[in-house]
């Protein structure tokens, strides 16, 4: 018998049956990947061949739109209009079928400028379109089972498992003592990448020129640029065209390949930094005290054995003055000779960002600074900014990385270790060691650019926000809250951070005293000191009633920790083949029952939305931004012929299991 079912359970359920049987998934893709990332982690040197055979295959097309279908930005136009919403196994398989006849080209990218953080400069982005991204993320996926054994430990950016956080957590456990940091700046590091380059560090893994060549046509795309076509442009006349850009340098910036690629192409950079640390390196050298110094403690011992021994007032005053005074030198005097010092280097890449620690004298940091230009310039064909390129003096002068301040001090430090028994202990240790502190004066600038507050931290009314309702203000107050919460939650000195939360928190009631044209005395009063917002909700089960407020932390030492992801090299794999086969790529119409013609309809928002209207609420109502339908059900949700309608009215036949 056939039984009703709502949309709910429907898109909830577990298992996928048809009329004719179980579906069964084909892994084909999936289960070779598995493969060449068992081969690459037991052989580093392994070649990689007939890989372009794997754009056959629907399942590995199938877990790349699922990997990307809800992440933000998914449905961002491109330069042409074929958006994301209605993607289907039909154009999976024209897809495919181009990839067989070798004819698939990617189309020029469609460019922005979005503003740099902190800074009035822009930066271009290259936005491709819905199909590129798809196959654009297959790509990225063999590229990941292939390299990813072969990255260097040191670099942390766009890998699986590693983060700002863990790059940020190397350093404070391995950068303690370094005496000297070496600031690395590239110039336009994306935009300088030379092609012939990459492809022949490619193929130094890859033995597949069918594969190298999509990967070349990819490059080589080009972008859409919108230019004037009047040469005198008047305010009624003025109209623009767009131009498509060759580009014969760089990886596009907004591309899903791009991160991906400039890994690779900095993996011999990270390969030649490992050779500048064995080369300067030296840890069984035994540190050997200067001659001065030495002279310096024979006679600080003999005053001190005068002193006691000395009974005549005035000349036991003289040799005390005379201690004072060897104790004085002692601490400008130079304790170890320079070339008997140990050596050690560290090195931290995330992305182009990188620094180099050193332990020894200036001139070992220089001639490296010098040896890392070189290597850029003639192996790479980057160039070193040298003006941004500094050597910092850590005890002194204050780093950065990654939006973090980095500072050597002087203090004690307790550690949890855990013996070969499995007694845990603390270990107390002194020394100078690494601190990693938030700039809040230049958090306080970014937020004054960005109207939260003053030049001096004042908070202000951001008065683009006040046309949204309450909840939606104090939604996004909270987003921007806990965002830079969460970033400096490893910083040193987490108390500083409240004078960060003081701005956003009384923005907040400003903004709201500003929307409501009251005062903040009164908001205050109203919604309380976390500024409890209560607003009511549409649901299956009639009106409801719920309550949103500032998300306000105790800021502590102890509160301090690094937000660092556990997961293993294994994970993507296992998390593509769970995508794939949670997937609703390949099921019918979620409306009809209908097997024929059905593609995915895709919403941009739904948690948090304030004018979720029609079709949508209905989706809010199951939280899915994305459903099967079949083509003639998608022109009437598009048209408005489901709005109006509650989630009880939709049923869909219950197939039977064989």
């Amino acid at each position: 018998m056939l039984k009703e079912k709502t949309l709910s359970q429907v898109l909830t359920r577990s298992n996928r049956f048809t009329l004719l049987g179980e579906v069964r998934m084909n892994t084909q893709a999936l289960d070779r990947l598995e493969q060449l990332k068992k081969r690459n982690l037991e052989h580093p040197t392994w070649m990689n061949k007939d890989l372009y055979r794997l754009l056959y295959k629907e399942d590995i097309y199938i877990s790349s739109y699922d990997t990307i279908k809800s992440k933000k930005g998914a449905l961002t136009r491109g330069s042409t209009s074929e958006p994301l919403d209605g993607f289907s196994i039909q154009r999976i398989q024209s897809i495919i079928e181009m990839m067989r006849q070798n004819t698939y080209t990617f189309k020029p990218a469609r460019r922005v400028c979005i503003p740099k953080p902190g800074t009035k400069k822009l930066r271009p982005l290259g936005i491709p379109n819905s199909t590129e991204k798809v196959v654009q993320e297959v790509i990225r996926m063999i590229l990941q089972v292939i390299y990813e054994p072969r990255f260097s430990s040191q670099n942390h950016g766009f890998r699986p498992g590693r983060s700002c956080h863990t790059a940020l957590r190397e350093i404070e456990q391995t950068f303690d003592g370094m005496k000297w940091l070496l600031e690395g700046d590239i110039t336009s590091a994306y935009d300088t990448i030379d092609h012939g380059i990459l492809l022949r560090v490619l193929r130094q893994a890859i033995d597949d020129e069918r594969f190298l060549l999509l990967i070349k046509r990819a490059l080589t795309a080009g972008y859409q640029e919108l230019r004037s076509t009047n040469r005198v442009p008047t305010a009624q006349s003025a109209c623009s065209t767009s131009v498509r850009v060759p580009s014969s340098l760089g990886t596009p910036q907004g591309s899903i390949i791009s991160p991906i690629l400039f890994n690779i192409y900095l993996t011999p950079f990270d390969a030649f930094i490992e050779t500048l640390q064995k080369k300067y390196e030296n840890v069984e050298k035994v540190r050997q005290t200067t001659t001065e110094y030495n002279s310096n403690a024979v006679r600080l011992t003999q005053v001190k054995k005068e002193i006691d021994s000395c009974t005549h007032p005035e000349i036991r005053e003289t040799l005390v003055r005379e201690l004072k005074k060897l104790k004085l030198q002692r601490v400008k005097l130079k304790a170890y000779r320079d070339d008997s010092i140990p050596i050690r280097i560290k090195y931290i890449r995330y992305a182009d960002n990188w620094i180099v620690g050193v332990n020894g004298p200036r001139s070992i940091a220089e001639k490296i600074k010098q040896e890392i230009a070189h290597f850029l310039k003639h192996e790479l064909h980057l160039d070193l900014n040298v003006e941004k390129t500094k050597i910092l003096y850590l005890k002194k002068e204050i780093g950065s990385f990654l939006g973090y301040q980095l500072r050597i001090d002087s203090m004690v430090k307790y550690t949890k270790i855990r013996n070969k028994a499995g007694v845990n202990f603390t270990r107390r240790s002194t020394g100078h060691f690494v601190k990693l502190d938030a700039p809040i004066q230049l958090l306080i600038a970014r937020l004054a650019v960005r109207g939260f507050c003053d030049g001096e931290g004042k908070p202000l009314s951001k008065r683009a926000w006040t046309i949204l309702e309450d909840r939606e203000i104090v939604r996004m107050y909270n987003q921007l809250l806990t965002g830079l919460l969460t970033y400096y939650s490893g910083a040193h000195n987490q108390r500083k951070l409240i004078r960060i939360q003081f701005i956003l928190h009384h923005s907040c009631a400003c903004t709201l005293a500003h929307r409501h044209k009251s005062t903040v005395r009164k908001i205050y009063a109203k919604h309380g000191r976390e500024l409890h917002v209560t607003y009511t909700v549409e649901t299956k089960h009639g009106p409801e009633e719920k309550v949103i407020a500032l998300n306000l932390r105790k800021l502590n030492k102890t509160n301090r920790r690094w937000l660092v992801n556990k997961t293993s090299f294994t994970d993507p794999l296992q998390t593509y083949n769970y995508r794939r086969t949670k997937s609703k790529l390949q099921e019918f119409c979620c409306i009809c029952g209908c097997e024929q013609n059905v593609e995915m309809h895709h919403v941009k928002h739904l948690k948090g939305s304030i004018r979720t209207k029609g079709f949508h609420q209905i989706l809010g109502s199951v939280n899915r931004k994305q459903i099967p339908v079949c083509k003639d059900c998608h022109g009437k949700i598009h048209s408005g012929t489901y709005n109006g309608l509650k989630l009880s009215d939709f049923t869909f036949p219950n197939v039977v299991k064989r």
